[in-house]
């Protein structure tokens, strides 16, 4: 682990990538990754500006959610959001254990 001298915390390096396509379901699209940062039963998507945001939620969140479902080595997450389609990278930098940073670039 990597000790951040800021805040004194210590921080799992978060690295890999996401795959946005169409879904058959309702022109809905399907996130799918094969990294070990999404093992929470739901996430939180949102989109900023050129980015794509995805947080585990805390156990007193009520808002929208989308499940993760596992589908062999694969996390698989069903989205009825506008969101580009195609591979795009972690942002290492900004990434952490409870919030993943996407830019669509």
């Amino acid at each position: 682990m990597i000790e951040n001298k800021e805040t004194k915390q210590c921080a799992i390096p978060i690295s890999g990538s996401i795959f946005i396509e169409k879904n058959n379901d309702k022109g809905q699209l399907k996130l799918v990754s094969n990294s070990n940062w999404f093992d929470s039963e739901y996430v939180i998507v949102s989109i900023d500006e050129d980015c794509i945001i995805i947080n585990k939620p805390t156990l007193d969140y009520r808002g929208r959610m989308f499940k993760v479902m596992n589908i062999g080595l694969n996390s698989v997450v069903k989205l009825s959001l506008e969101l580009p389609m195609g591979k795009f990278e972690f942002d290492t930098d900004e990434s952490t254990e409870d919030e993943l940073v996407v830019y669509c670039r």
